[in-house]
């Protein structure tokens, strides 16, 4: 589903500390999302003026999300396995509730020590970071690893 919302955006904005990936509403609903990373790329490999790219010429089209009541270890498997940094929270209908992302998710982390409870630890996130970042192993070198 294409978005017809300009992107508007100058490599100024973008710069700009603490931007966060705007999510791409269509009837309240997360449509796509859009990263400053593929706003770089847009503006760089297309020659057009930043305020004539959409937001749809940029999203990737698929929206990986998790829900207001996940539970924490539910969205960064979600992150792991999509290989994303930010989720959109929406609610059971669909809307849009904020932005989950990694960040958020470092600073409310715990070091694991003996008597200390809490619902995500410091492995935790290294776990799903190292999972982000790792790269795909074609299937094809996989098989031949293993058959060796």
């Amino acid at each position: 589903m294409q978005s017809r919302h300009q992107s508007g955006v100058s490599s100024r904005t973008a710069l700009e500390p603490k931007l966060r990936d705007p999510a791409i509403i269509d009837d309240q609903k997360v449509i796509g999302v859009v990263t400053d990373r593929d706003l770089f790329i847009a503006l760089g490999t297309r020659n057009r003026r930043p305020a004539d790219i959409t937001f749809g010429q940029v999203s990737s089209g698929t929206v990986h999300l998790c829900y207001a009541d996940d539970d924490i270890h539910t969205a960064l498997e979600t992150m792991a396995r999509e290989k994303v940094r930010r989720l959109p929270v929406v609610n059971r209908k669909g809307i849009l509730q904020g932005i989950l992302s990694m960040d958020d998710i470092i600073l409310h982390a715990e070091m694991r020590k003996p008597g200390v409870v809490a619902d995500l630890f410091y492995d935790d996130v290294l776990r799903t970071l190292k999972k982000i970042y790792s790269p795909e192993t074609p299937m094809a070198t996989q098989r031949r690893t293993a058959s060796a």
